[in-house]
């Protein structure tokens, strides 16, 4: 069983708090050094210092660059120019400095994707890596009216945040996180100083990021930013459900420090643990439905696959009847609260229907993980699943077709010596791949 993290951001989020809080719970330096060094990225320092706040013991993650006058400071991306906040103890005046340096280590959408692309970084990091940019880029281009690849990442581009968004989700692997469940956000108010002026808080990116979603969050806690651009990405993107801490068996508390004075403790707590009990965890998902009584066969099978493509974990048609008893059917669709907003675009687009219910709910999920057997027609992918002490395992339909095709023999029979031949002594699903 793989481990959880939850993320109480009481104090809003950011990238280098998020990075300190997983440092603190353990994740080491070292390692998170070793995976950056994959990336084409020099002249910077990392550095890690554990001390207490408001009487709380907690890490301060910062990045420094060696040709910047003081610490480089964490912002926001914007096309063609550049504007900041620090979530860690500078003003809004200290932002206004340095803008010569932040243009030097500039860098567009498509630079990082490309950066990211090439770098030999773990899969799973650079995949994470690159949603999270995606979710910016694509709220700072509809902010300010350009093409995605037009985006210019000044400073969510620069250095010290490409360590914090590759560097986090690295530190994440490193502790075998599988699961992030986040809490509500906490953002503050008023405005700060941008290079485009004086903008409200919370920050248009951050309100852009939040459309569409069912994130809960709140404003007014203090009077500055605490949810960044990169702290909302960062959630948005690795949360699989918002809400109150689950039940865990938790192992270590760890808490991420910034330097701005708030009135109160200015940290993201991070709780890392595994479930409680002997069967898998439980998981929120997000049930859409709508009844359709003018879409053809050919159209709602279309729309399904493209569901399907952008997350839905399931798609389900039930025959129905409508007013007048006209014959319609009813389309399920279930999904990640994070993919809500992309299935509900889809069914509007795609069918007839002017309105979707929703509705949020648990599921039991059984545990899996993935074997083969080895034939003449190549392996067999096997799914095994387990949930207490029931146990099962399905194969790949794919690949056993091409199986039963290869030996020439049912498809039933060839399920049957795929199951006779799989290696009981393989892992338990329960435990981590």
């Amino acid at each position: 069983m793989g481990r959880t993290l939850y993320l109480d951001c009481f104090s809003g989020i950011s990238g280098d708090m998020f990075l300190g809080a997983l440092i603190d719970l353990g994740a080491p330096l070292e390692g998170i050094r070793a995976e950056l060094s994959a990336l084409p990225v020099e002249g910077y320092r990392i550095e890690a210092e554990r001390r207490a706040a408001s009487g709380i013991m907690g890490t301060a993650f910062r990045v420094f660059l060696e040709d910047a006058p003081h610490e480089h400071r964490h912002g926001h991306p914007h096309p063609g120019h550049g504007h900041g906040h620090d979530h860690g103890g500078h003003t809004a005046d200290d932002h206004d400095h340095g803008h010569d340096a932040e243009e030097a280590h500039g860098r567009s959408y498509a630079d990082i994707v490309a950066m990211l692309d090439a770098a030999p970084l773990t899969p799973s990091v650079r995949t994470g890596a690159q949603a999270v940019f995606l979710e910016i880029a694509r709220a700072e281009a509809d902010v300010h009216g350009v093409h995605i690849e037009d985006v210019h990442f000044h400073e969510v581009g620069a250095v010290d945040s490409i360590v914090d968004i590759v560097g986090g989700i690295a530190a994440l692997h490193l502790l075998g996180v599988d699961r992030v469940v986040c809490s509500p956000l906490s953002d503050g108010t008023g405005t700060i100083r941008s290079r485009h002026g004086v903008i409200p808080v919370p920050v248009p990116a951050v309100v852009k990021m939040l459309e569409g979603t069912s994130i809960p969050y709140r404003t007014g806690t203090a009077d500055t930013e605490l949810v960044t651009p990169t702290g909302m990405g960062l959630a948005k993107v690795l949360a699989s459900a918002f809400g109150p801490l689950p039940a865990l068996r938790v192992e270590r508390t760890g808490y991420g420090l910034g330097t701005r004075d708030i009135g109160r403790l200015n940290a993201l707590r991070a709780v890392l643990g595994v479930p409680v009990g002997e069967t898998p965890e439980t998981d929120r998902v997000v049930v859409l439905e709508c009844q359709i009584d003018d879409s053809t066969p050919e159209t709602l099978g279309y729309a399904a696959e493209r569901l399907m493509a952008e997350g839905a974990l399931d798609v389900a048609f039930v025959p129905a009847f409508m007013k007048k008893w006209r014959p319609a059917v009813l389309v399920t669709v279930v999904c990640r609260p994070e993919d809500e907003s992309r299935c509900v675009r889809l069914l509007f687009a795609e069918t007839g229907t002017i309105g979707v219910r929703r509705r949020e709910t648990d599921r039991h999920v059984m545990a899996r993980a993935t074997d083969s057997v080895e034939t003449e027609a190549g392996p067999v992918r096997v799914k095994r699943l387990a949930w207490g002490d029931v146990r099962k395992s399905t194969s790949e339909y794919e690949d056993l077709k091409r199986y039963a095709a290869a030996a020439g023999i049912p498809l039933q029979e060839a399920a049957r010596r795929i199951a006779h031949r799989l290696d009981e002594s393989s892992p338990d699903p329960r435990a981590k791949e």
